[in-house]
């Protein structure tokens, strides 16, 4: 099973690291990339990944106020990466109760093989994430 990826990076040179290091991998997919929450969001429509990376940082829309409307719109595995979420700080637990599935440092010198395999892991295990449908909201009751 190929895992489809869309990447959400404000940064073209992040985006072009995550697309090239991301797409080595034999089982996974990059089927687009988005500059913004804008642009995010039509991808994530039009194509339905698997699995979504998210930058926090990002202009217009910042990542995590488009993590609180994925998972209200459409549940989907979120991995945060980003420069904002060393483990344990307020961002990653901030991201990890709106729904991300695991936040990912990004160092500022790119992305090393290690690190990519490590990503490419956290994208393996988020892709087995399932949630569960939103019940509909109850109808009015008529009142006489």
């Amino acid at each position: 099973m190929t895992i489809r990826v869309v990447i959400v990076e404000d940064s073209p040179t992040m985006r072009a690291i995550l697309m090239n290091r991301l797409g080595k991998e034999p089982d996974i997919e990059v089927v687009a990339a988005a500059a913004n929450a804008a642009e995010g969001r039509e991808v994530i429509r039009e194509l339905d990944p698997d699995v979504v990376t998210l930058d926090i940082e990002m202009p217009g829309m910042n990542g995590l106020d488009f993590l609180a409307k994925i998972m209200q719109l459409r549940p989907t595995p979120v991995i945060i990466v980003s420069g904002s979420t060393q483990k344990g700080n307020d961002m990653s637990a901030r991201a990890l109760a709106l729904g991300a599935v695991d936040c990912y440092a990004k160092s500022g010198g790119g992305m090393g093989l290690d690190d990519a395999g490590m990503l490419a892991q956290m994208i393996r295990e988020a892709a087995k994430v399932r949630f569960s449908p939103r019940a509909p909201a109850a109808a009015p009751s008529t009142i006489a």
